[in-house]
């Protein structure tokens, strides 16, 4: 059976892999709740597998991106990009470079508060929802720090469901 034999069609287009490179510009909220439901089934288990893999180094780099997180948040600012550098700091800790891809391939605008500028000026309501997102990142790098997958799985889990609960409240 050659090559050729093998190509698979899914609803008229080649799944072959050249052709289903991920490409992903989430425009509209429910574009952008697809996406989080996408990124709920990668990343919960990129915590899990972080939680039995990570270095010292990369678990580091995890708290780098909370005490970042925490000086926005002290300067009054939003979080922003310092949110996709926490999930990608936790997919490289996950030691699975398809993990990383697929962030990198969603990118900044499939996390939410990336779009958000960092300036100061934040109103008191968007400051208190910054530290609610702060603990729950921080109960995701707890449990990796202490080598526990389970928890680090629900950790996530809780943080991306609550997120979506936050967009589609939203809708």
């Amino acid at each position: 059976m050659s090559d050729s034999d093998t190509n698979i069609t899914m609803i008229g287009k080649s799944a072959e892999p050249e052709d289903a490179v991920l490409r992903l510009d989430p425009r509209s909220r429910a574009e952008l709740i697809e996406c989080l439901e996408l990124r709920l089934g990668i990343e919960v288990e990129a915590a899990g597998h972080a939680a039995g893999r990570a270095t010292r180094s990369q678990i580091d780099r995890i708290a780098e991106c909370l005490d970042d997180m925490q000086g926005r948040i002290d300067a009054g600012e939003l979080g922003g990009s310092v949110d996709f550098a926490f999930h990608m700091a936790v997919a490289d800790a996950a030691s699975n470079r398809y993990m990383v891809k697929f962030l990198m391939a969603l990118g900044l605008p499939a996390v939410p508060r990336a779009r958000q500028g960092s300036g100061g000026g934040a109103s008191a309501a968007a400051l208190d929802r910054e530290r609610e997102l702060l603990a729950e990142h921080k109960a995701v790098h707890a449990a990796i720090a202490a080598g526990d997958a389970m928890a680090a799985r629900a950790a996530m889990r809780t943080h991306l469901e609550n997120a979506l609960r936050r967009y589609r409240a939203q809708a």
